[in-house]
């Protein structure tokens, strides 16, 4: 009599061909390959903006205006600036293991270094690099201290760090610099974007499918 043991493949078995060729192998602690992962990711992605996509365009009263916001969202630029720091995050925390809490003041400084520049007249390529240096310097300030910290020590001192920088832009002296607590609105240095849109004006509503930012 057969036991549940027994139709177990083990890994010699596994190495050998036994077990079916693109079968997700229960034992493998690597899961399934990164083909598949991105291939479900995407596809996921798809169904549910074509869902919404239909709902928002042709479902009435509250449905549609929920997945009219939802639409709204997420060709957003806060939503692009979001991925963006989940990027940041996925190299540093997912490739390297390193705790890293002060994702928000390394963007703060980028967007503070750029805004900045555009808001006080400069090129935006000239805004750009003053984003990345300014993050750039911060990188070398922090990391060299902490080099040799792991786990909640680095984690610690990220987020310190972080906050330390949200308080100093939130200075009222610095009002001229960091707009202080209200921050610098879109309006003092979206114009360089929009110059660069291929649909006129910035907008665009897919024929009518999309909302209109």
């Amino acid at each position: 009599m057969s036991t549940i043991s027994e139709s177990i493949p083990t890994p010699d078995q596994t190495q050998g061909g036994d077990v079916q060729a693109g079968v997700f192998d229960p034992n493998d602690p690597e899961g399934p390959p990164p083909e598949r992962r991105v291939f479900l990711a995407v596809t996921i992605f798809v169904v549910y903006f074509a869902v919404v996509l239909i709902l928002g365009k042709y479902a009435p009263g509250t449905v549609g205006t929920i997945a009219r916001g939802m639409l709204r969202e997420s060709i957003s630029a806060q939503t692009a600036a979001v991925a963006i720091a989940i990027i940041g995050l996925n190299i540093h925390f997912g490739y390297t293991g390193l705790l890293n809490m002060g994702q928000a003041g390394f963007m703060m400084l980028g967007a503070y270094g750029f805004s900045i520049s555009i808001w006080h007249g400069l090129p935006m390529v000239v805004g750009i690099v003053m984003g990345l240096l300014a993050a750039f310097v911060f990188a070398l300030i922090l990391g060299v201290p902490t080099l040799k910290l792991r786990g909640d020590y680095l984690a610690i001192v990220t987020i310190s760090a972080a906050e330390i920088l949200r308080y100093i832009g939130r200075l009222a002296r610095l009002e001229d610099f960091t707009g202080a607590a209200q921050g610098i609105p879109g309006s003092q240095y979206r114009e360089p974007f929009v110059g660069l849109s291929f649909f006129g004006n910035g907008t665009f509503d897919l024929g009518g499918w999309l909302p209109t930012l």
